[in-house]
């Protein structure tokens, strides 16, 4: 089983994620030995933290591509951003210095841990009426539904996509509410979210397994692949999600 993963951090020195050339190499490296065949690098838009780094981002994108062209011909990159939300950040899509997930109308988002369920709820619906198609950075994070998980229906209702990280799936202290959304079939894809190799590495395939054993091989294969693909090859029209 291939995957296509579509957050991660791991263009050199725009954000949190790969320090420099050589970890860049390696974390492509150790995402391709963990059978990921789409990749869609997705570096933090969040100018009043990481500066502008839209073109230095596309520049790490570009060697990036060459080096995968030489030694994985098998393998596809896309480009794209994950936006952090705050009011007025619709400017930025609008204006091209923040990407959708590979020239689409999916954006890939994120908010602050402690988020209340109102404004996610409202930054997904202005995305969505403004023709974008928000797809929600590891929703298992925001401590608001932990408590309200019935919001995360109404998200999903409404047309969002919900994405969690891999290594909730395996542990950690998101891990109890990851199986919760798991069990419900709230979930749309599971992606690595990786940064590096020593705290954040890929765990798709480990993710991967572990959905497989306790819900079953159509629900995991939507979630690691066929769903994520979708995402990134959907241009005008929303597609549609595969639930089991």
């Amino acid at each position: 089983m291939y995957f296509a993963d579509l957050h991660t951090h791991i263009i050199a020195g725009v954000d949190d994620g790969a320090e420099g050339t050589s970890q860049m190499y390696r974390l492509l490296d150790a995402l391709y030995r963990d059978h990921v065949r789409m990749i869609c690098c997705t570096p933090h838009y969040h100018p009043g933290y990481y500066g502008a780094n839209s073109v230095q981002a596309w520049k790490g994108f570009l060697q990036l591509k060459q080096y995968a062209a030489k030694i994985y011909p098998d393998l596809q990159l896309y480009m794209g951003n994950e936006l952090h939300y705050y009011q007025g950040c619709l400017a930025w899509l609008e204006d091209g210095s923040c990407r959708t997930l590979n020239g689409t109308r999916c954006v890939l988002m994120d908010f602050e841990s402690d988020e209340t369920c109102q404004t996610i709820e409202f930054a997904a619906l202005s995305f969505l009426r403004s023709g974008y198609i928000p797809v929600l950075a590891h929703i298992e994070r925001y401590r608001c539904f932990w408590k309200h998980s019935r919001v995360l229906r109404r998200l999903r209702d409404m047309g969002a996509v919900l994405q969690v990280n891999a290594a909730s799936v395996i542990g950690g202290r998101c891990h109890q509410m990851t199986q919760k959304m798991l069990q419900h079939r709230f979930v749309d894809i599971i992606a690595s979210d990786t940064h590096n190799l020593e705290h954040r590495p890929p765990l798709l395939t480990a993710a991967f397994h572990e959905v497989y054993q306790k819900y079953g091989d159509q629900y995991a294969a939507a979630l690691f692949f066929h769903n994520p693909a979708a995402i990134l090859m959907v241009r005008e029209d929303e597609g549609e999600r595969n639930h089991e």
